[in-house]
């Protein structure tokens, strides 16, 4: 009797109200234009790569024949296309795997409570902090009042 009336209860309190439904609404209603826009942006081009890769076309002639499937076979058929094929499988994999194992652990120590924690951030975020050093002192220079190039191509302003 008691996991009926909790089951009952947990049922009743999980059911969205009118107010909620109205909710969901207003925000599908909201991003349909935008769902719409991304879909017609990704898959018009998809579709028309599929129906041009069915014909011959050299892009140079108004005459471009059906050839179905022909294109396909033919690729296939290329040893360079499977060798290409090949080189990119593993190339991919290759490359998650390893920037996965360099990943993880720099994760963890960026994130560990470590003594060395803050020198592996400090590493981290070096590359990223020192491009902006020599450009702030350059357009230090660019807005020197004195001699900046900006103060002598606009003139200066006061007396």
């Amino acid at each position: 009797m008691a996991t009926e009336q909790a089951a009952v209860h947990w049922a009743r309190a999980r059911a969205p109200s009118r107010r909620k439904w109205g909710v969901i609404l207003f925000c599908c209603l909201a991003l349909a234009p935008v769902l719409a826009l991304f879909a017609y942006i990704r898959l018009v081009p998809i579709a028309w790569s599929v129906i041009l890769s069915l014909y011959s076309w050299d892009l140079i002639s108004l005459h471009k024949p059906f050839v179905g499937l022909g294109n396909y076979v033919r690729l296939m058929a290329d040893e360079n296309f499977i060798q290409a094929l090949k080189n990119t499988t593993v190339y991919s994999a290759a490359t998650v795997i390893v920037s996965t194992l360099v990943a993880l652990p720099l994760a963890v120590f960026l994130a560990g409570k470590t003594r060395l924690a803050g020198l592996y951030q400090t590493i981290y975020f070096l590359p990223v902090i020192t491009p902006m050093v020599p450009m702030a002192i350059a357009w230090k220079w660019i807005y020197d009042y004195n001699y900046g190039i900006l103060n002598s191509r606009c003139g200066r302003s006061s007396s």
